[in-house]
């Protein structure tokens, strides 16, 4: 889980916020916020705050891979879909 969670926060890190976001970033993005909307009531409300207020992209990124490993927990193919959609237009390691 440690090296998913490691790969995934490079993945947000590096990922550049385009001038006009990809269908692919759209999608990823509006996966993520109608899975925040359902399930953030379910994680920590540090980690609740951290979502709502994370500060800088960077804290953004830790949040949301915090975010994604109690996702995983909770719901497992909600996780799944959203390792689909981040990946999707990026080539596979």
């Amino acid at each position: 889980m440690r090296a998913d969670r490691s790969r995934r926060l490079a993945a947000l890190e590096a990922r550049p916020a385009p001038p006009q976001p990809s269908a692919a970033d759209l999608a990823f993005l509006a996966y993520l916020d109608e899975a925040v909307e359902t399930y953030a009531s379910q994680v920590s409300p540090t980690l609740q705050e951290a979502l709502a207020h994370p500060g800088s992209t960077q804290a953004a990124a830790v949040a949301i891979c915090d975010f994604w490993e109690a996702v995983e927990k909770i719901a497992p193919e909600v996780a799944e879909q959203l390792n689909r959609l981040l990946y999707a237009e990026q080539p596979t390691p």
